[in-house]
């Protein structure tokens, strides 16, 4: 079973992932959280893309930016684009109103924080040694994809506001991170997906 606050990181191999991964010495490229209206819908996947990449229920449409799309669509586009993913699973007593809580999270920042990076994975990597190295808030209109994680962390008061959201990269997302609450998260486990069509 996957949970709301549960991760999906994944690893890729194009000149951009290859720019995020050198910059912040990790193994993934991307980061998106896992959620669910209810048990038993089918698993969203909360994430900062520069492409539309599933129907957003919120919107109702496909868009960039921080978008909610059918998390097994997603992984299998990942996939099918030659993309390794992982399930990261979150150890956390969660509480009763993490349904209306995440939902206010989500319609806040999709309201506010338009994807305007495009293909500029070296304004992307700066960002993050910003972030990471000089605790400096990135004030941009503009998130990437582990930065949505952390300050998607922040606002549930599992992350601390230092540093901040702009410090974290797509691989920091470990067990050795300190998160509060007594979470802890897992250690990532490479999904093996079927391609929409296959047999399987």
């Amino acid at each position: 079973m996957l949970f709301r606050s549960d991760l999906m990181l994944s690893e890729g191999f194009s000149e951009g992932d290859w720019i995020i991964k050198k910059a912040t010495g990790g193994q993934f490229s991307h980061a998106g959280m896992i959620t669910r209206a209810t048990p038993n819908d089918p698993a969203l996947y909360w994430e900062e893309s520069m492409i539309a990449r599933a129907t957003d229920p919120f919107r109702g449409k496909e868009h960039d930016g921080a978008q909610l799309g059918d998390l097994l669509k997603i992984a299998q586009l990942m996939i099918k684009n030659g993309m390794q993913v992982y399930y990261v699973k979150l150890d956390w007593s969660r509480p009763t109103d993490l349904e209306s809580r995440m939902a206010k999270i989500f319609g806040a920042i999709d309201n506010h924080m338009p994807f305007t990076y495009g293909n500029h994975g070296a304004k992307m990597a700066w960002d993050y040694i910003e972030g990471h190295y000089l605790h400096i808030l990135d004030h941009g209109t503009s998130m990437f994809c582990s930065e949505l994680v952390a300050a998607t962390l922040q606002e549930l008061g599992l992350l601390p506001d230092e540093p901040p959201p702009n410090g974290y990269s797509p691989s920091a997302f470990t067990p050795e991170l300190k998160l509060a609450d007594g979470a802890v998260f897992g250690e990532p486990v490479q999904l093996e997906v079927p391609l929409a069509g296959s047999a399987d």
